[in-house]
């Protein structure tokens, strides 16, 4: 019964923390990963904003990713490498620049998205949106490119889970696992030691009971006795 707790106490927290840490296999987002649309020139209408949301989301798993229309004031590979830095500071995410004035997309990655993307993988996806972006379908050309990203992915579903986090949280549920087991054995045996208690308490009072009976019985056939034991008669 012991074995068989702790085996499910460990399997139940490493099932969710595993869940919890890497999203939900199918391109879920990890939390605090997030997707968002910067559309300087109101391209997007609120409804196509709020879907390639939800699609960037899918994707957002091991860094922030944002997709930002308007009118480049420099070239748009100098700018995004501009953009890119203020929007993440720590150097990870995806950066997609849709340039409407010169109908260019530049796609930059940095810090652990980057070797899910080779340069030769943005290019083409680049390549490919622009043929929506000339004929200024703003929505269907980011939807397009989103679409290519997941398909590019290792795992066809998003950035691929991290290794080394998969490894933190099965630690991270093996220790939880045997803390609780611990507490759960001891409130076991603390509950076996007072029921134990309780029978020794109860054996205890019917032997103190019994003797008392005893006593009282032969104190009674005494009684009819006189005092030299020859009887009342």
């Amino acid at each position: 019964m012991k074995k068989i707790l702790c085996f499910t106490v460990i399997l139940l927290f490493g099932m969710t923390l595993c869940a919890c840490g890497e999203g939900d296999g199918k391109g879920g987002k990890t939390a605090g990963k997030r997707g968002r649309v910067v559309d300087a020139v109101y391209a997007l209408s609120k409804e196509e904003t709020e879907a390639l949301t939800a699609d960037m989301n899918k994707i957002a798993r091991h860094g922030d990713i944002c997709i930002e229309i308007g009118e480049s004031p420099k070239t748009p590979e100098i700018y995004a490498e501009e953009r890119f830095g203020t929007m993440f500071l720590d150097g990870t995410g995806i950066l997609i620049l849709v340039d409407t004035k010169r109908d260019d997309i530049v796609i930059k990655t940095g810090g652990a998205c980057k070797g899910e993307y080779s340069d030769t993988v943005c290019r083409t996806i680049e390549d490919n949106g622009v043929r929506d972006l000339v004929n200024r379908r703003y929505y269907d050309c980011c939807k397009e490119i989103l679409a290519e990203m997941r398909e590019a992915s290792p795992d066809g579903a998003g950035v691929s889970p991290n290794p080394s986090g998969i490894l933190v949280n099965l630690l991270a549920a093996l220790l939880c696992g045997f803390v609780l087991n611990v507490i759960a054995l001891r409130l076991l045996s603390r509950k076996q030691l007072l029921s134990e208690k309780q029978k020794m308490e109860t054996h205890k009072g019917s032997v103190i009971f019994h003797r008392e009976y005893v006593d009282t019985k032969v104190d009674f056939d005494l009684s009819i006795f006189g005092s030299d034991g020859n009887g009342l008669f």
